[in-house]
């Protein structure tokens, strides 16, 4: 069974005073499902989110989280950032599974988990209600097909 990360909150920037300097963190909160979203991953798992600049998905700054089996959400945080590292551009999440147990993968076969791509967003405005999959095609390595779908914690949001 193939597994999704969905954002059930998109990523935002947050704001802290800390003496007379701001910092910046970026909160989001995930949850990691089957398409109809009735089933949860009930195995532990390490999550990398990145923060990349878009639209060039280079990477600023990552950080890993622990998946427990029998979880339901987990929130996100990346940071501390300072104001000039977050800048005017725009950003996005990537949420992606870095180790499952080898005996539930088989060649050929699509990932248990499809990592998850924030829309774009900056310090001013949350990320908007969608997730965007990226698949390979064929053997090129930059052959890819994108998929946008609405996040949240409903089966009218999934492209069928």
């Amino acid at each position: 069974m193939v597994f999704y990360v969905r954002y059930l909150k998109p990523p935002t920037w947050e704001k802290k005073k800390k003496g007379k300097d701001f910092q910046y963190f970026i909160y989001a909160l995930i949850t990691i499902t089957n398409d109809l979203g009735n089933e949860f991953l009930a195995e532990d798992a390490t999550l990398c989110h990145s923060w990349v600049k878009h639209p060039e998905l280079q990477m600023k700054a990552q950080q890993l989280d622990e998946w427990e089996a029998g979880s339901r959400q987990l929130p996100i945080f990346l940071g501390p950032f300072t104001a000039n590292m977050v800048g005017t551009g725009e950003a996005c999440i990537k949420v992606q599974v870095l180790n499952i147990r080898e005996d539930r993968l088989k060649v050929d076969e699509a990932p248990m988990v499809v990592a998850g791509f924030s829309a774009p967003f900056d310090k001013d405005n949350g990320a908007p209600k969608l997730v965007e999959r990226q698949f390979y095609v064929g053997d090129e390595p930059n052959t890819r097909f994108k998929i946008w779908e609405e996040t949240g914690n409903s089966i009218a949001r999934h492209l069928w």
